[in-house]
């Protein structure tokens, strides 16, 4: 098939801010036997999606692409049934998850990068609904986890002055 496995990881994924059609990251995965997944935000457009569907699993093949919704709680309801409803109508069979994190980040007093638990968990709720409402399958999460003692996220408003006291990510808070 010309078609390469990568070895270095077992489900490689695209990100939102990478995912250009014509693109490195879209190229590549679009050669690859792996199952492949990416992230779609809030911003893209049903024939942005569709493109890339096609694209990334021309042959339609069951269980090749994943698609990671990361839209915020606010916007996710509104957003994400018309896309499921496009990809499934141009007969894509995709597993759908939730990234309920990425499109939930605020900034702290403090000023580090935070994220509020019941946002994240808002977002969760809102995909499952989402998806299967508009004929998807809503098959899981995808969030970032750290095994270290952290207050990175926060449970409530009061929580956001603490944020600082155990924050060691240099990048995204888990």
């Amino acid at each position: 098939q010309g078609r390469v496995f990568l070895g270095s990881t077992h489900w490689p994924w695209i990100g939102e801010r990478t995912r250009q059609l014509t693109g490195a990251h879209v190229t590549l995965l679009s050669e690859v036997l792996n199952p492949v997944a990416c992230k779609v935000g809030p911003d893209i457009t049903r024939d942005q999606l569709l493109s890339l569907c096609e694209r990334l699993d021309s042959k339609r093949e069951p269980g090749r692409l994943t698609l990671i919704a990361r839209m915020g709680a606010q916007k996710v309801a509104d957003r994400l049934p018309p896309l499921v409803e496009a990809v499934r109508q141009a007969g894509h069979k995709i597993i759908w998850l939730s990234d309920p994190m990425h499109g939930n980040t605020i900034v702290a007093p403090c000023g580090n990068k935070t994220r509020m638990v019941q946002a994240i968990t808002e977002e969760i709720t809102a995909f499952e609904h989402a998806v299967t409402s508009a004929g998807g399958v809503a098959a899981g999460l995808h969030l970032e986890t750290t095994p270290d003692d952290v207050s990175e996220c926060a449970s409530d408003t009061a929580g956001l002055h603490q944020v600082a006291s155990r924050y060691k990510s240099l990048c995204d808070p888990r």
